[in-house]
């Protein structure tokens, strides 16, 4: 994610025993970009949402380690729900050079949930065509 102008998204689809979990997370597996000076921050905030509801910003970029990150979601914005969409995007200033976040896919997913500016069959600004899903899961506890 180095534009400001593109949109990540995955529909979730929800266990019908949900209410059973006293806490639910968000999963992206993600990293920010390398090699920038380490006093300094990144120029782009990457904003997690659920169902347009911001849930986490990720105020001067991304860790540079490639890692699960998990986001706690507050039990209300699932309730009652069969499926929440989750959306990615950056703010501020980012660039293909260091300021970028990478959210990594599953190339042989056999589901079809994600999309990449609203598109679900090229997730990816990069020539051909990249399908699959984003690794971006719930967690329940």
């Amino acid at each position: 994610m180095a534009d400001a102008k593109n949109t990540i998204q995955k529909e979730l689809i929800l266990l019908d025993h949900v209410v059973e979990y006293h806490r639910v997370f968000l999963k992206i597996f993600m990293n920010g970009a390398n090699g920038y000076n380490p006093e300094q921050r990144h120029t782009y905030d990457l904003v997690v949402r659920v169902d347009d509801r911001i849930v986490k910003v990720f105020f001067g970029g991304v860790p540079p380690i490639a890692d699960w990150y998990l986001i706690p979601l507050p039990l209300d914005i699932i309730q009652g729900k069969q499926k929440i969409v989750v959306s990615l995007s950056v703010t501020g200033s980012p660039d293909a050079g260091h300021n970028y976040a990478v959210i990594y896919g599953d190339a042989n997913a056999a589901t079809r949930f994600s999309s990449f500016n609203g598109q679900k069959a090229d997730l990816s600004l990069y020539d051909g065509i990249q399908t699959g899903e984003y690794m971006i899961r719930l967690e329940y506890q």
